[in-house]
């Protein structure tokens, strides 16, 4: 089994690819990490993360894991000399590998493009000579080396790395529970709307993004402040899947639903309304995200009350439970 698109972070693929398990849900699997949820504006030369996530996905990973039952140990180190002496060390077997520099990616032919975008792989190691490659752009089964990874991976202009390399090992431990994957989701959903609120982000970062993008030529920002845009209206795509999967199983109704689509709806023709329009280079247009800043804070409250509906056994991460 291999997973690949662009559907979800390349971060949660990675994860997938090493499980195996054609029983997770892919967009559920995303979900539970919590990174689409929350927004975040940082200020560079480089307009890179403009209107990011709150949480970068590397905090969830291993949150999500242990979620749907499975143990993971995650070792981090300064170099990529110790990180491969890891991988080698531990001997074979299935690891992720990143965040990592998608711009020192070499198998790319637009590598230099991607330069400072974070990425994760999947790695089948069998040897120094023999490592299988899967990267969830689309490339399956790439045998490399030692010596090919000692010139592609680096941690540079990458924050979520932390100026470091990590590798995950997973393993599984238990069986997962569908209700209680769904409950702690949204309930790690609400928690990650609520703090970007209160750190000044969310509808703030929308704001700070704005003003930050008025001191700057829109030739500067325009490219990467589409890809934010793509990226985002992404998210809110798949906190409409999250509301499908709560009702569909029963953990909340129609009625404590709608509100929540109702606005997230919104917020998604008004990010189609600004990207359509930077895209075929009319004049920018705050009003729209001024107004999609106004939602968000309207989203955080209405999730906070759909969560405190949920039953109270759902949504603890390491309880027993079952396969559906």
């Amino acid at each position: 089994m291999k997973v690949y698109s662009n559907q979800v972070c390349c971060g949660s693929y990675a994860c997938l690819n090493v499980i195996q398990d054609s029983a997770i849900d892919v967009s559920l699997f995303e979900l539970s990490t919590g990174t689409p949820f929350g927004i975040r504006h940082c200020e560079d030369e480089h307009f890179d993360r403009l209107l990011t996530t709150f949480r970068d996905p590397n905090q969830g990973l291993d949150y999500a894991l242990r979620l749907w039952g499975y143990d993971v140990t995650a070792v981090s180190v300064p170099s990529c000399q110790k990180c491969l002496d890891l991988l080698r060390n531990h001997g074979p077997g299935r690891v992720v590998l990143g965040p990592v520099n998608m711009g020192g990616l070499e198998y790319y032919p637009n590598a230099a493009m991607l330069h400072r975008m974070d990425h994760y792989l999947a790695l089948d190691y069998h040897s120094d000579r023999e490592i299988i490659c899967t990267d969830s752009e689309g490339l399956s089964g790439l045998q490399v080396t030692r010596e090919h990874l000692e010139n592609w991976i680096n941690v540079d202009g990458i924050p979520e790395a932390q100026q470091r390399f990590t590798l995950r090992w997973i393993r599984y431990q238990r069986a997962w529970d569908i209700a209680e994957i769904l409950a702690a989701s949204l309930r790690r959903a609400t928690g990650h709307l609520q703090e970007a609120e209160v750190c000044g982000q969310g509808a703030e970062a929308v704001r700070s993004c704005l003003r930050y993008l008025s001191q700057h030529s829109g030739f500067q920002w325009r490219l990467p402040f589409l890809y934010d845009l793509e990226y985002l209206y992404q998210r809110k795509c798949l906190f409409q899947v999250l509301l499908t999967k709560l009702q569909n199983k029963g953990l909340l109704a129609s009625e404590q639903t709608d509100p929540l689509r109702r606005t997230v709806e919104e917020q998604q023709s008004l990010l189609n309304t600004v990207y359509r329009e930077l895209r075929w280079g009319a004049e920018f247009n705050e009003t729209p995200l001024l107004r999609f800043a106004e939602l968000e804070q309207t989203l955080t409250a209405s999730a906070a009350r759909c969560a405190g509906l949920l039953p109270e056994q759902g949504g603890t991460p390491l309880s027993a439970g079952h396969n559906f």
